[in-house]
């Protein structure tokens, strides 16, 4: 790719993916049966927003702070249709204020099968993009940071197609977000610099209306570039760069 490609990508727009670099946008099966579990709200309220008390399983010590996330669609690779991971809808953050423990075997509501009494662990919602209530899950808040990664394409050849628009359009253009169905097990990395192709499909020519039809795979157009800044296992996350015309879902991304 092109200097130019380079100076664009070191000019993103922070606020463009300062969304995207903490809060968690896939989920796997998984992690998904790894994660914590709001089990009761404050006060039995329905659904608690910033300020409130949140009661949850599965926390273990030493980690201060969580995303909560509900688990939603499944990202499907366009081609084969592989499930490559669930897209989680961010909720808020939250923080321990009281790790979990365990009591003499006193409380006969709360008994496990052992005798023992549970105490989940008590969270503060430090932030609530949406209302959070019962059965929503957590996982370990991280930070990545984006701008310790240099752009630079990737060693070997790459072969993925763009699997969703982020925010749910059907297409998207320059500083717009796409997911990829490419991630860790492909060797994908944060900073890498990938190549849109646009799909132009097949076309069948008959000549004069004699002899057989003829079909023609019409050659892929390279319109585009982006900069991929979150990876997960089967699928990442890219800032769109470059674009001449709309990104669609199905468009082919290759090293450039």
């Amino acid at each position: 790719y092109s200097d130019s490609a380079q100076a664009a990508i070191q000019s993103i727009p922070v606020r463009a993916i300062a969304p995207f670099l903490t809060e968690p946008l896939v989920v796997s099966d998984e992690e998904d049966k790894g994660a914590g579990i709001i089990v009761a709200t404050q006060e039995g309220r329905v659904f608690t927003s910033a300020g409130d008390t949140i009661f949850a399983t599965r926390i273990p010590p030493g980690v201060p702070t969580w995303n909560i996330y509900r688990k939603a669609k499944p990202l499907r690779d366009p081609v084969t249709g592989e499930v490559l991971g669930y897209e989680a809808t961010y909720l808020g953050q939250a923080r321990v204020i009281s790790e979990a423990g365990v009591l003499s075997p006193d409380d006969a509501a709360a008994k496990a099968d052992d005798g023992t009494v549970q105490i989940p662990a008590s969270l503060m919602v430090s932030s609530a993009k949406q209302e959070i209530g019962k059965g929503d899950r957590l996982l370990p808040a991280g930070r990545p940071d984006l701008f310790s990664y240099v752009p630079h394409a990737p060693d070997q050849d790459m072969d993925g197609r763009v699997v969703s628009v982020v925010n749910g359009v059907a297409e998207t253009g320059r500083y717009n977000v796409v997911s990829l169905s490419l991630g860790k097990r492909e060797g994908i990395e944060v900073g890498h610099v990938l190549s849109l192709h646009r799909n132009r499909g097949k076309a069948i020519y008959r000549e004069d209306d004699v002899g057989a039809p003829q079909p023609f795979q019409l050659p892929e157009q390279r319109y585009g570039l982006l900069f991929v800044f979150r990876v997960f296992e089967r699928i990442s996350y890219g800032l769109v760069m470059e674009s001449v015309g709309p990104v669609s879902v199905a468009d082919s991304v290759r090293k450039p």
